[in-house]
């Protein structure tokens, strides 16, 4: 188990419950899931073994990792008002560049699979390009 990388998983839609379930299978844990949907929240938050977050900006504090799991034009919406300390923020959005991360933190990165995604269908990372 990789304890020392804890992640709050920002967005609960199908990119990141598929990407959290993947995360959880290879030893990752999750310090906080948020969605705007309180159903879908509880029910990632259940799947992953950690705590739904109701406040965006309440960052558990033993988060290592940000993930934005957020449709694109939220993630626009949002990342501008993110303030994390040490953390690693990463996002999906596949068609938004990385710079909209540089106020957020000084550990930036994008996470972009090309796949698909479905809630109602099982991906394995190991066949998806990166």
């Amino acid at each position: 188990m990789i304890d020392e990388k804890r992640i709050y998983l920002i967005g609960a839609g199908n990119i990141g419950i598929n990407m959290g379930i993947a995360l959880k299978r290879v030893g990752f844990s999750f310090s906080g899931v948020f969605s705007r949907s309180e159903d879908k929240g509880f029910m990632v938050s259940k799947k992953l073994r950690c705590k739904y977050v109701n406040n965006l900006y309440d960052i558990p504090d033993n988060t290592n990792i940000i993930i934005f799991a957020l449709p694109d034009n939220v993630l626009i919406e949002v990342a501008g008002k993110f303030k994390a300390s040490k953390q690693i923020v990463i996002h999906t959005a596949g068609s938004v560049d990385i710079s909209i991360l540089l106020k957020t933190s000084k550990n930036i990165g994008v996470f972009y699979p090309l796949q698909t995604f479905s809630a109602n269908r099982k991906i394995s990372f190991k066949d998806v390009p990166v």
